[in-house]
């Protein structure tokens, strides 16, 4: 790496003294004329022309004869658009050669909609989202401004086949094409937000980064690890910051504040910033906070009666491959609109932005992003709702950044970049553990043989405190990226570079145990996983050429190799899971079922502190497109592409019980594992007219070694309390121990339909409405089900006296956290000139009937949400905005009511119901040009 640096150093030298020489040969220009739909002419419009390859952007406004002109443009392929208010986005691509004067017109159409790039797809230079082979949506800041979303997942929340996991919007992360959130890679300003120990359960949320700070949020759906390497195997969400901008001809400060206000669980945000904008020096300081409590659910209630008569369709399940589900499963009532409790949070973000003009065509950005959260619940675990109380009790992120860039240096090199940048994201997973007290909602069944059987007893559950557990994490990341774009010959771009990653894990972990009610013994100074460290070294090539105006193809290659290790650490593993290995280890090797012994041996010596371990392995992963650019701007295209993702440190080395002192749930280790893998095949067409866009694609994913949870038999072993393995019951002395492990068992595949359009009605003088909607259709097949599952199917689904209907088969297993049909579509208006803005939007969810069956059967995890959530539902909103606009200032008032029928219902695959109807207000004031000169 010492090398590359050197080398990149010594190459920016010797471009900055030709920069100045390559941009005086740079004398090509596109110039025209603005006219609306009458052939009157457009004055003040804004006219960007962005250069494709480097990601510079000119802009110039129309003079009072509709005329603009863009000068002293280097060759290369721009995407030229023209804005303005009451007027739909237009926009061209136009192909300049050296010398170039390049006439391109435009008739402007009354309307409100826009013209979307992309820097995601691209790795670091824009590209346009209409002639690029994936299924892309991106929210800009008059999107997020105008629907004040709660959380930063929601800015993009009209994704097709994007879902949220979670119901805490601080706790929001993604499942994205039915991939939970450790399979979609989420980075900020193009740098890695995932760490290796992202996973379902404690990945990354995307609200580390608040709402209010974001300039636009975009998802590139499908394959994006020949770019971005591990964990992009759904796709990509890139979250672009504010940044203050260098401008040349004048100095500029701003001020700027938000304030946003949910009614349902009192949700509060308010934030603030300052710009300075100046010829060789920008910089934005802003910060925020938020805070949020308990909310209301919407107006049905859920009787005692319908939560025991799902429970006992999933304890028989549950008992018919042996998992004892009616142990864990909670029984209560919910009255019509009830407080779910376990929501709040509270907290801060802030962030510094600087931008240093070096000379011509060269800058420097430093940048600094802070945030601290605190009491961050998860809505509706907590007793009586369920065995456990979860939150967590700090999350924090500190990142520091620097990054030189280049742009236009020479014919040939459009854009150079080096960047390096240090994170550390630390967080507390707290959980108080209870037992629910046999006899009150459970019981063991008296036609049980050896009493080993639990059944319903239509009783309310009551709970016998466990334990309290404290687990702390620290992953600090560095990262390093050396990238530049070359333009061998007209029409071609290669972009291509090198990125270091290294992420170090630490864990501290305690328990305190409780004996009838009374704190009991303590343990402290432990870890649930050894302290570990994943590096990463990674280079790729993206190859653009466009060998016609009519046909635009695209493919590259990367290469990564990931090296692991796992230390000695003292305080691993914890004292009771070693106890528990001890008491059943002899019994799960000779019945192991599913789970890998071989990769559990091998952590032996880590266990016992003889010896560390470690691991190398390269994947090679790449991706080819293809668009056509047919007459009237029809682009159909095709793309294949392949992704991995590297296991992470908990799928690897954790070793931890998520039981209870009476039953033990205890997830293995597997230092056997191998990245998942996924091949990535999809094609549609992109439409983008005047008045209307509209996009249709299918996709299929096939996923090989992935990674699924195995579980053993459920063993019972004798109880040992002073190693807090206590008996099941006085009536059952014995202890219950059931194994999970993660294991490559899996192959799946995962196909899908997704679409989205924009059409734009003109009402004359009163403005514009825009009917919009997207769309996603997802089918998943598990294609190595394991006997359970198969056991599952064959006596429970199909059938048509069921509490829930149920639908696969031993050659069409369901896979787990897909949803079938999910769409969200409204109509949007403006005024002539932007003044008034109104929106309504329903989102509506099919009925889920292809479920993982071990998502139905499993102790701890199934609850009575579990079923409920499979349910349809229609989410109906309405929002209606005013701004206020003049020379040096800005304000924006927006009111809204989401959830308009307040209706009671479950997010596809959570516990908690969604929040009630809630009231929504916002308000933004912007002052600019406070100083001007």
């Amino acid at each position: 790496m010492g090398k590359m640096f050197r080398w990149f150093n010594c190459l920016i030298v010797a471009l900055a003294t030709g920069a100045a020489s390559a941009s005086a040969q740079s004398s090509a220009s596109i110039g025209g004329s603005i006219v609306d739909q009458n052939g009157a002419v457009v004055a003040d419009a804004l006219v960007k022309a962005l250069n494709v390859a480097s990601g510079r952007e000119s802009s110039v406004k129309t003079d009072s004869s509709g005329k603009y002109q863009v000068s002293g443009l280097p060759a290369g392929s721009y995407r030229v658009s023209v804005a303005s208010s009451g007027f739909a986005t237009a926009a061209r691509t136009v192909t300049l050669r050296n010398h170039d004067a390049v006439r391109q017109d435009f008739s402007l159409a009354p309307g409100a909609l826009e013209d979307s790039i992309t820097v995601t797809a691209g790795r670091g230079s824009a590209r346009v989202a209409a002639e690029t082979p994936q299924t892309i949506t991106v929210a800009d800041a008059n999107d997020i401004e105008a629907r004040r979303p709660s959380s930063t997942l929601g800015a993009v929340e009209t994704t097709p086949n994007l879902t949220p996991v979670a119901s805490n919007p601080a706790a929001e992360r993604p499942r994205l094409r039915g991939l939970t959130s450790n399979r979609v890679l989420v980075i900020v300003d193009g740098e890695r937000l995932n760490n290796m120990r992202s996973d379902p359960l404690s990945g990354v949320s995307p609200s580390i980064v608040d709402v209010t700070q974001l300039q636009s949020a975009e998802v590139v759906s499908g394959a994006g690890s020949s770019l971005y390497g591990s964990d992009a195997m759904a796709g990509t969400i890139n979250l672009v910051t504010r940044t203050p901008s260098l401008d040349p001809a004048h100095r500029h400060l701003g001020v700027r504040f938000d304030g946003d206000l949910h009614s349902n669980g009192l949700f509060g945000r308010g934030a603030a910033a300052l710009s300075w904008s100046g010829a060789r020096i920008a910089a934005r300081l802003s910060g925020s906070r938020f805070r949020s409590g308990d909310y209301e659910a919407g107006n049905n209630a859920i009787p005692l009666e319908e939560v025991t008569r799902l429970g006992r369709f999933a304890v028989e399940m549950g008992n018919a491959v042996g998992n004892n589900v009616a142990r864990t499963y909670t029984v209560w009532d919910l009255p019509s609109g009830a407080s779910v409790p376990n929501g709040h949070g509270h907290g801060f973000n802030d962030q510094l932005d600087l931008w240093f003009s070096l000379a011509a065509n060269h800058s420097l950005r430093l940048r600094q992003l802070s945030s601290q959260h605190s009491d961050i619940g998860f809505p509706f675990i907590t007793p009586p709702f369920d065995t456990r109380e979860q939150f967590n009790g700090f999350r924090r992120l500190d990142k520091y950044g620097a990054r030189y860039e280049g742009r236009e240096l020479a014919g040939w090199l459009p854009r150079v970049f080096g960047g390096f940048y240090r994170q550390k994201y630390s967080f507390a997973d707290d959980n108080f553990v209870s037992a629910i007290t046999p006899g009150s909602s459970w019981e063991i069944d008296p036609a049980s043989p050896d009493g080993s059987i639990s059944v319903l007893t239509g009783n309310r559950s009551s709970f016998t405190l466990g334990n309290f557990t404290d687990g702390k994490n620290s992953v600090t990341s560095y990262g390093a990226d050396l990238q530049a774009a070359l333009v061998p010959f007209r029409g071609a771009v290669i972009t291509t570079g090198a990125n270091y990653l290294r992420d170090d894990s630490k864990d501290a972990f305690s328990r305190l145990e409780f004996i009838q009610g009374a704190p009991g013994r303590a343990v402290s100074g432990r870890a649930s996983s050894p302290d570990s460290t994943y590096r990463n070294l990674g280079w790729f090539t993206l190859v653009e050429w466009e060998p016609s105006r009519f046909l635009r193809l695209a493919g590259g290659l990367r290469v990564d190799n990931w090296k692991t290790e796992a230390r000695v650490t003292p305080g691993f593993p914890l004292g009771s899971e070693s106890a528990i290995l001890d008491a059943s280890f002899s019994e799960l090797l000779g019945n192991s079922g599913g789970i890998n012994v071989g990769g559990l041996r091998g952590i032996s010596d880590l266990v016992s502190g003889a010896s560390g371990i470690s691991t190398s392995r390269t994947t090679a992963t790449g991706n080819l497109g293809a668009v056509l650019r047919l007459p009237g701007r029809f682009n159909p295209y095709f793309r294949w592409a392949t992704s991995y993702r590297e296991p992470g440190i908990t799928e690897r080395y954790a070793l931890r019980d998520f039981g209870d002192p009476t039953f033990s749930v205890l997830l293995i280790s597997n230092t056997a594992l191998k990245p998942e893998r996924g091949k990535n095949y999809e094609g549609g067409i992109k439409v983008q007219r005047d008045r209307w866009n509209a996009s249709i694609a299918y996709f299929r994913n096939n996923l090989e070694d992935f990674l699924k949870p195995v579980f053993s038999d459920v063993f019972f072993v004798p109880p040992d309390p002073a190693h807090g393995l206590e008996p099941i019951s006085p009536f059952f002395p014995f202890h219950g121990v059931l194994y999970v492990q993660r294991t490559n068992t899996a192959r799946a595949r995962i196909q899908g339909v997704e679409g989205a359009y924009e059409a734009s009605l003109p009402l004359a003088w009163a403005g514009s409405i825009t009917p919009f909607g997207s769309m996603g259709w997802l089918k998943g097949s598990d294609l190595t089900p394991d006997d359970n599952a198969l056991a599952l199917i064959e006596q429970f689904y199909n059938r048509s006296d069921t509490p829930i209907p149920l639908r696969g088969s031993a050659s069409d297993a369901p896979l787990a956290g897909i949803t079938p049909f999910r769409g969200i579509f409204g109509a949007r208006y403006n005024s002539k000139h932007d003044a008034w803005i109104g929106e309504y939007q329903v989102r509506y969810q099919s009925r889920i009937k292809r479920v993982d069956p071990i998502d139905l059967s499993s102790t701890i995890v199934t609850q009575y949400g579990t079923l409920a959530s499979l349910n349809s539902f229609a989410r109906h909103s309405i929002r209606a905005g005013y701004n206020y606009r003049r020379e040096r200032y800005r304000m924006s008032f927006t009111f809204g009511v989401e959830n308009l029928t307040n209706r009671l219902y479950f997010e596809p695959f959570q516990t908690a119901p969604a929040i009630g109807r809630t009231f929504v207000v916002g308000m933004t004031t912007d002052f600019f040009n406070l100083v001007r000169r």
